[in-house]
Parts: C-alpha cells; structure tokens; sequence
C-alpha cells in the first residue's frame, strides 16, 4: 500500500510503499531517515547494515512498524535525473485519494 507520513499510522504491522529524501544514514548503519511528500520524518530500519552510500529520493518497501518507523525489506534509490522530475505534491495528492476511496484498489 502506497502510504505517506501522516497514513503510516494508518498502516501499522502493514506492508508499505514510502517515497522519500534520505536526510540522514543512522551512525550504526542499520538505517536511515527520510522525509515523505508530506514533510514528515520517517526513520527506516534495515535488516542488515548499509554496505552502499544511500542518498537522495529513495522509494522504501516493507512494513510500518508505527506513526513513523518503517522496517524496510528494500529499497530503490532513484538517480538524481530521475529524482529531479519528482513532484513531491503530486505524489502526495495521489496516496491522499487513496485513503478517502475506501478499498481503493480492490
């Protein structure tokens, strides 16, 4: 389920799909932090160390463990001319519909 930061409450023990800018790589590099299409901050815990330098728009699958943590099973990282034609309200707008539609996808 596509979510942002405000619906990851929503989506709790779920899987998820987050879209984000990497702000920070956690000192142990066992995660990182993003901030959504909704300007929240989001902390991303992997299942095993950072081996890459992980920085920029990135696209974050696995499962939201609360309002504002999501423990990843992978992520893609976009490259930077990709990632510039990436409108963060646009997305953002679309995973909103998605809320207020119920079953949206089904």
């Amino acid at each position: 389920m596509r979510a942002n930061g405000a619906s990851l409450s929503k989506c709790i023990n779920k899987p998820v799909s987050v879209i984000g800018t990497v702000q920070m790589v956690h000192p142990d590099s066992q995660g990182f932090n993003i901030t959504t299409s909704d300007s929240y901050n989001v902390s991303v815990k992997l299942q095993r160390p950072l081996t890459d330098n992980v920085s920029g728009l990135v696209e974050i699958h696995g499962v939201a463990q609360g309002p504002a943590t999501v423990a990843c099973d992978y992520y893609i990282s976009f490259p930077p001319s990709l990632a510039s034609t990436y409108e963060s309200s646009v997305d953002n707008e679309a995973v909103n519909l998605g809320f207020l539609v119920s079953n949206a996808w089904q």
